[in-house]
């Protein structure tokens, strides 16, 4: 068992808590399942996180777990069975402009969503985002394309 001190844990919950929050929100949709995700990402980073070499390849790793994480919630029976609204009151300091833009980004299919968010949320490159994906630099990029004109579309709609 790989367990982390507890007063390290309580450093990298703060360090990470809004991080996976954020992005269980706009992947998962409601603050209940966000929170869930919250437990399960560190949970497996008290028992099963590797040795890190520095911060910035800690923050891939909690990014592509907290990733990983939603995609398996999202194919339960119950995720899978059960709609629920998708709201962004929860998410402290949104303008009114930001959340029109998170509900149009929660309503893209998550692999579009996903890239979105990390490249222009995040700011990650588009390399780094293919590492955590397990994607090519060229998906990524498609997936940023595609993404930024289905949102364009229907941000364009939303004024019309």
């Amino acid at each position: 068992m790989n367990c982390i001190s507890e007063s390290n844990f309580d450093e990298k919950y703060e360090r990470y808590k809004s991080l996976i929050f954020r992005i269980g929100i706009v992947y998962l949709g409601n603050r209940s399942d966000a929170e869930d995700l919250m437990q399960d990402v560190f949970v497996k980073l008290f028992y099963k996180a590797p040795k890190f070499f520095s911060a910035e390849e800690e923050k891939a790793w909690m990014i592509k777990v907290t990733v990983n994480c939603c995609k398996n919630m999202c194919k339960s029976y119950w995720k899978r069975k059960v709609e629920l609204t998708c709201t962004f009151d929860d998410i402290p300091d949104l303008t009114k402009a930001d959340q029109m833009v998170l509900e149009e980004l929660a309503a893209l299919d998550p692999g579009y969503r996903t890239v979105i968010y990390l490249h222009y949320m995040e700011g990650y490159k588009i390399v780094e985002i293919a590492e955590m994906l397990k994607l090519s630099p060229s998906a990524v990029k498609m997936r940023l394309s595609r993404g930024r004109e289905m949102l364009k579309t229907s941000l364009r709609e939303e004024f019309i």
